[in-house]
């Protein structure tokens, strides 16, 4: 009989959970929907604007979700990168509309496109400033937007993959020593053109892009008491007691909350890869009891979008005075007199360690962006820790990347 029972209990949870992994199934479903019909509409109220650049980030945000587009709105997406001369893009998503909806009219206006550009690939680095010239500009307002567009992309990041306009084309700076002239032709492959540095108008050289950094906001401290005796061993130094020297009067665990103020500087050598210096002041006060810590941090720092990901060495000077000090502190003292928790400490210590941060770009203020930020830290002076982290918001330099 228990058996039966053991049997049915555990066939009436496998039934449970069957049910609540479909519903879960369901309401992301249902969620990704009702964000495909805002995304869709916000794009048709913006072209009613003439919005082209929001409907464009809109239609993207849209691909991003991973859901099925319809044939209108793949069109609005084509008109929304005819607007801003993306061909490419224009082509690809007419023919995304086809895939949906066979339809006379976008199959020729891709004919079109197949018969007037063609597909370049210009292979460069995003540390170069790329000048790409067409002597003669074609007349029609579509070719010259598509032929700006790819000036300004390759002029901005290094490179170009698209479609332009089917004509000749130079590498280089007017009037340099040097330049690449090709022709671009119709067909359906990418004609791949290399760019060697000699063709590079101006090159970023070892920086990239450099700016001051600016944080401040709530602080979390927290420095836990040793536990062993620590004591000055007559020389200055300090070490765990071994019946020698004089006890230090440690401060007990402290944690307390205050603010937090960095600043300093960011040099980026990649749009990926940069190094900053900074100074900070943080504290932690809690009653009788504070902390003031100065420090001093050296950043490696990886800029992935508007990420921004610091792994740092931290040293500098803790400083702190208030009542309470470790359970193992004795010096003869009639502890019923001179309780410990209101012996008094006062001093200051150096301590070296590890700072992680991880922040968000949320404002554009070039050539800086508005910024939030979490971090945390640990520190040692190897006889006590001080560890902690915060919430910051500030400004950082922006990382100079192709913008539409």
């Amino acid at each position: 009989m228990r058996i039966s029972t053991l049997w049915l209990c555990m066939g009436v949870a496998a039934m449970s959970a069957a049910a609540i992994v479909p519903r879960t199934a369901l309401a992301q479903q249902a969620d990704l929907q009702a964000e495909k019909y805002r995304l869709t509409e916000e794009m048709k109220r913006l072209a009613q604007r003439n919005a082209w650049p929001g409907v464009e980030s809109k239609y993207e945000e849209l691909v991003a979700l991973g859901v099925d587009i319809d044939f209108d709105t793949h069109r609005l997406g084509a008109e929304s990168a005819k607007y801003l001369g993306k061909t490419y893009e224009v082509y690809k998503r007419l023919e995304a509309a086809v895939a949906v909806q066979d339809d006379a009219e976008i199959r020729a206006e891709m004919e079109q496109i197949d018969a007037k550009y063609g597909r370049v690939k210009l292979i460069g680095s995003e540390r170069w400033e790329v000048t790409l010239r067409r002597p003669a500009m074609p007349f029609a307002p579509d070719e010259r937007k598509s032929v700006e567009y790819g000036i300004m992309v390759a002029l901005e990041s290094g490179g170009f993959t698209g479609m332009l306009p089917l004509g000749d084309y130079l590498i280089g700076p007017e009037g340099g020593k040097t330049e690449l002239p090709f022709t671009v032709t119709a067909g359906p492959d990418f004609q791949e053109i290399t760019i060697t540095r000699d063709l590079v108008s101006s090159s970023e050289g070892i920086i990239v892009y450099h700016g001051p950094v600016a944080l401040a906001g709530y602080a979390f401290s927290s420095t836990p008491a040793p536990k062993e005796a620590v004591c000055h061993d007559g020389t200055g130094g300090v070490g765990a007691c071994e019946g020698q020297g004089v006890m230090q009067a440690e401060p007990d665990t402290h944690s307390g909350s205050g603010l937090t103020a960095e600043v300093g500087y960011e040099i980026g050598f990649t749009r990926l890869f940069a190094i900053a210096a900074t100074f900070e002041y943080r504290n932690m006060l809690g009653g009788d009891d504070q902390f003031h810590g100065y420090l001093g941090s050296f950043y490696a720092l990886l800029r992935p979008g508007n990420l921004r990901v610091g792994l740092a060495g931290v040293y500098g000077r803790w400083g702190g005075q208030g009542l309470g000090v470790y359970p193992v502190f004795d010096v003869g003292q009639d502890t019923a007199e001179h309780q410990l928790d209101t012996t008094k400490f006062d001093g200051e210590s150096w301590a070296g360690g590890a700072k992680l941060s991880v922040g968000y770009g949320v404002l554009d203020f070039e050539p800086l962006n508005g910024f939030v930020e979490l971090h945390g830290f640990w520190q040692s002076d190897g006889v006590r820790s001080y560890m902690g982290g915060g919430l910051r918001v500030g400004i950082v330099p922006q990382v100079p990347r192709f913008r539409e």
